[in-house]
């Protein structure tokens, strides 16, 4: 057993348990509202998100600093500067950088340093450099620098006492040459490029960069080691649907390089108290500047009270890095997607078929995320094209007279966090999201605005909408290694319709116009380093038409994370 909703007050009766350490509560089932297949499978796939962005490092935008002269050390008198060697670059992009610099004394140690800020000028214009002071009379004041604008000179890898590797080594060498041409000018964002790409092979650690060889030319030196094959996470929460026990168990796995050419397989799986999912996918390079292949299918089966619930979807797209650096990446996907639903009423022990339609989608996405020096900034926007196609079911007349929607549909949807860093451990997590649709949408297109990936003092089951906008704000205190506190606030505007009517004639659901505020405070806590627990407890502040939900009410969620 492990924990479940917690919320004050509630309309079922709460049973308070000690398991595991946890504190739970056990919310009677036969009160669970029932839920449609549309909202379990899109609660379910929006668990396991279908793109997986490169983390970005660190941004230095430190500018040269010339150091300071050492007490007693020569010194030279400087007039100006020369530069000799310059073909790639306006030779006036250097006499701008060195300009602070004329009229003054230097001593030999800062002359060398100055040698930096060529590298750092040809840097700017996605040149790499390398410069020296040759031997020469400067008594007439003026210093002469000697600039070897580099040339790839190819990939050098090296290894451990590995037998074997999940990748091959040649197809990492191949990888980390392209695109192929060696030669002057030597561009760094091609080669941190290809770097990259080496990096994002899963089965293989790769680690280096550019060296500079005595000729003053460059090599991708990297280090290469297996990874492990097979890692992942399973968690334990209270963040399940109420119409199908709140209680879940959530396995999140992959596999690395399953066809020895680098891409990944992932097994993915929630089981509750009346529902299983099952997801497997697979990412994986296609040879064309990092385009990769995507390929998913999941599985959903569950019983709510008298409904039985069947559900599989099917995608197939491609994924592109439009910019692929240290500090910034954004890809652009198009992924093509078919959803089959299905309900069915039991009755007397026989099955009777309520819905039989299917779903079918293209997305087409701008997702990436950036450096920002300490801070960081994810972001997605999608648009998508789709089909709620009834014609086809064996109960038609049933699907036409009671879905949300037919027919054509699309809807524009995005999100964007932005984690800044503040000083003595704080940090400010805010997150936007929001979706638009001129049409009435399937539940499963909707958008989920509540529960533990939108409002926390809400369930999701309540928050299932057409369209809308959530804010998500959490100021966060690393209290030291292990243990982070802080609190939050959310906010959304949402809007839920439906046009269609009955056999009599009257609308299924009313325009629904909704607006709902919380706040609380959150928990983090590493136990070990593979083990961790989360906790947040929210309080609804808002009444809401159409929302279980009330002003007072509290919601708990719980998460224990074990990683392997």
């Amino acid at each position: 057993m492990f924990p479940f909703q917690i919320r004050q007050p509630r309309y079922h009766s709460l049973i308070p348990l000690i398991t595991l350490g946890l504190s739970c509560s056990l919310s009677s089932q036969a009160l669970f509202a029932d839920v449609t297949t549309g909202v379990m499978l899109n609660q379910f796939q929006s668990q396991f998100p279908t793109i997986y962005l490169p983390s970005v490092g660190e941004v230095d935008r430190r500018r040269f600093k010339l150091p300071d002269a050492t007490s007693g050390d020569p010194s030279l008198y400087v007039k100006g500067f020369e530069f000799t060697g310059v073909s790639s670059i306006d030779i006036k992009y250097l006499h701008q950088a060195f300009s602070p610099f004329e009229e003054r004394a230097f001593t030999p140690k800062q002359l060398l340093e100055l040698t930096d800020l060529i590298t750092d000028t040809y840097r700017q214009h996605d040149i790499a450099a390398m410069a020296r002071i040759p031997p020469q009379d400067a008594k007439n004041g003026t210093i002469v620098f000697e600039i070897h604008e580099s040339n790839f000179v190819g990939a050098i890898l090296d290894h451990g006492f590995e037998d074997h590797f999940n990748v091959s080594l040649e197809r990492v060498e191949a990888v980390a040459s392209l695109p192929g041409s060696e030669g002057a000018p030597l561009i760094l964002s091609e080669r941190e490029r290809q770097q990259l790409l080496t990096i994002d092979m899963h089965g293989i650690s790769v680690s280096g960069g550019l060296q500079a060889n005595d000729d003053g030319d460059q090599e991708l030196e990297l280090w290469i080691e297996n990874s492990d094959r097979f890692s992942g996470s399973i968690d334990l929460n209270n963040q399940g649907l109420n119409g199908t026990g709140e209680e879940q168990a959530v396995l999140t796995s992959m596999l690395s390089s399953p066809f020895q050419r680098g891409g990944a397989g992932y097994l993915n799986a929630i089981n509750s108290t009346q529902s299983q999912f099952l997801s497997m996918a697979y990412r994986g390079p296609i040879g064309l500047r990092g385009t990769t292949l995507d390929l998913q299918a999941g599985r959903l089966s569950a019983d709510t009270d008298s409904k039985r619930h069947q559900s599989i979807s099917y995608s197939l797209g491609v994924r592109h890095p439009l910019i692929r650096t240290l500090g910034s990446n954004l890809f652009l996907s198009g992924i093509a997607e078919q959803r089959l639903l299905e309900e069915s009423s039991i009755i007397n022990n026989s099955s009777l078929t309520d819905s039989d339609y299917e779903v079918n989608t293209l997305r087409l996405t701008l997702d990436g995320n950036r450096a920002l020096h300490k801070d960081r900034l994810t972001y997605r926007l999608q648009t998508t094209l789709g089909n709620t196609d009834l014609e086809g079911s064996p109960n038609r007349g049933h699907d036409l007279a009671n879905a949300n929607t037919a027919g054509a549909f699309k809807t524009f949807s995005g999100f964007l966090t932005y984690r800044k860093r503040l000083a003595d451990n704080w940090q400010v997590l805010t997150h936007l999201q929001g979706q638009m649709s001129p049409n009435n949408l399937d539940d499963s297109q909707r958008l989920i605005a509540g529960g533990s990936q939108g409002l926390r003092g809400f369930s999701a089951d309540e928050l299932i909408v057409d369209q809308g906008a959530l804010v998500r704000v959490d100021i966060i205190k690393r209290l030291n290694d292990q243990w982070r506190f802080g609190g939050f606030i959310d906010w959304a505007k949402l809007e839920r319709r439906s046009n269609n009517t009955d056999i009599n004639g009257s609308p299924l659901e009313s325009h629904n116009r909704i607006s709902a505020y919380d706040w609380g405070v959150a928990s983090s806590y590493r136990v070990h380093e593979s083990l961790q627990f989360d906790l947040s407890v929210a309080q609804a502040l808002s009444n809401t038409q159409g929302v279980n939900t009330e002003q007072g009410d509290l919601t708990t969620l719980l998460n224990l994370k074990w990683e392997f």
